[in-house]
């Protein structure tokens, strides 16, 4: 989820000029209300999910009612289809029951949205984690029939085109996404690949190293590397192995190109090493291990690409209003994949919309285990928490921020601005700011240590704070404002 900077007092606040009654810590007051509080929203979120156990067969039947009493009403309207998914039924163990509630879901998607190409989409995709290209090709087709600057048909097609060893199309098809959005990194990859395939080295660099000046990612310097080698260009090879095995250092075909641009560059004492690292990325108890692993996580692979196409069906549902539809895949999706971070920030969003705190609150805190060091999770379950004046669970969430990411500013900046919005900790509020502007120097982190040096009484601080501020933001007028206001000193009686 998208997060902002944390709204904190510039200078001259209220808060700022008001006598300080206490400099306790929120966690170490009223804690046992929060508690009590926070005991209710996790109430609040399973019961959310009885509600959708219990009650989830009668929405259907509501609105299939609701259908059934539209057509009544205009017998040319078709009611609309049905969403039949359980989100908490007991995630299938075997491949044949989960593509059948796969197929369920997208048929419904596919006859709820028959001339969006979004909808077509996550068909055709659904096509390729059964292992029926060809049926998606087609479903690819109709994506461009209803949409000729559609990309991500654009960039399927190209894919099976590839697969299917038509090369030439593949090429086509990949320029075709190109011109539509000249960014696309997966359609660049195809193309590449097929023009290497095709024995066109040459028109490769072209295709790439603009690409990778903005965007350098490990594959593309790894493909240009097998461009560079095909045109016997063994130093630039070697260059774009080189930068390819500092991005990712354990790529293992890499260090099998490198080994032979080194040698014939006639430098055996560093093609020795590079093969060796080759051969033991690559040694075969690995590769068993790796086809193991592959054996053994088909399902789960399976249940993840089932994810994720429920995850883009979510979107689709709540985009035409269909709010109830779109939370059931989303939950689904959770369901199926305990790391899919797209259904969970969708339910997040959600629940914070529906005013469902305690739901809300539980979506972010999985987040949170997913990606620990993101603390963008945390900080927006602590500004749920100061809504609900929960305001020792606001600190407490905001400190476990800092600790995430203690090299991310965001964590400070919102305990900070909790600490001054409350008149607590005002000491440790100025330890705070400088934090975050020793991370980064911006002029909002400059206005929040001007806000927390006067609320400390440290006014020639504060001065000093707002005058480094509005050097690198003079376009704001707040802080001028801000230092004006404390220049003119107390007003007089």
């Amino acid at each position: 989820m998208k997060q902002g900077e944390s709204e904190h007092p510039v200078s001259g606040g209220e808060q700022a000029s008001e006598p300080v009654a206490s400099t306790r810590t929120f966690v170490s007051g009223r804690l046992l209300i929060c508690a009590v509080c926070v005991i209710a929203l996790a109430a609040g979120y399973y019961g959310g999910r009885f509600a959708r156990g219990r009650f989830g067969n009668a929405a259907a039947d509501v609105r299939t009612t609701v259908a059934k009493s539209d057509k009544e009403a205009d017998k040319n309207s078709p009611p609309a289809p049905v969403l039949k998914l359980d989100p908490d039924a007991p995630v299938p163990d075997k491949a044949e029951p989960l593509t059948r509630e796969v197929k369920a879901v997208v048929d419904c998607l596919v006859a709820t949205f028959p001339e969006s190409p979004d909808a077509l989409e996550v068909q055709a995709r659904s096509e390729v984690w059964l292992g029926n290209s060809s049926k998606a090709f087609d479903v690819w087709k109709k994506c461009v029939k209803l949409d000729p600057r559609y990309v991500y048909a654009y960039v399927g097609l190209a894919s099976v085109a590839a697969e299917r060893a038509e090369h030439d199309q593949a090429v086509e098809y990949a320029k075709q996404a190109l011109e539509v959005e000249p960014n696309n990194f997966q359609a660049r990859v195809t193309l590449t690949q097929s023009l290497l395939q095709l024995g066109r080295a040459a028109e490769v660099p072209p295709v790439l190293e603009p690409f990778l000046k903005s965007d350098p990612r490990s594959q593309g310097f790894f493909l240009l590397g097998q461009a560079y080698s095909q045109l016997e260009q063994y130093e630039k090879a070697k260059d774009s192995y080189e930068a390819a095995i500092r991005i990712f250092p354990d790529y293992v075909e890499a260090y099998n190109g490198l080994a032979v641009a080194y040698e014939h560059l006639g430098q055996p004492d560093k093609a020795k090493p590079a093969m060796e690292k080759f051969q033991k990325l690559n040694a075969p108890e690995k590769s068993a291990a790796r086809i193991r692993g592959s054996t053994v996580s088909d399902l789960k692979l399976m249940q993840e690409g089932a994810a994720a196409l429920y995850a883009d069906a979510g979107s689709l549902f709540f985009t035409s209003g269909r709010k109830a539809d779109a939370e059931t895949v989303w939950v689904r999706a959770a369901a199926l994949d305990s790391h899919n971070v797209l259904c969970r920030q969708s339910l997040a969003w959600l629940m914070r919309n529906a005013a469902r705190y305690g739901e809300n609150i539980a979506w972010l805190n999985q987040l949170a285990a997913i990606d620990p060091k993101n603390p963008s999770y945390l900080i927006e379950v602590g500004r749920t928490y100061e809504k609900l004046k929960l305001l020792p669970a606001a600190e407490e969430s905001f400190r476990k921020a800092c600790k995430a990411a203690p090299a991310n500013d965001a964590g400070y900046v919102a305990l900070a601005g909790l600490l001054l919005r409350y008149g607590q900790n005002l000491a440790e509020t100025a330890t705070l700011a400088r934090k975050a502007i020793e991370i980064r120097p911006s002029a909002a982190n400059y206005a929040l240590l001007a806000s927390a040096c006067r609320a400390n009484g440290d006014l020639p601080a504060a001065r000093t704070a707002l005058e480094q501020a509005i050097k690198l933001a003079p376009q704001d007028p707040s802080y001028k404002a801000a230092l004006d206001a404390i220049n003119a000193g107390p007003a007089k009686k």
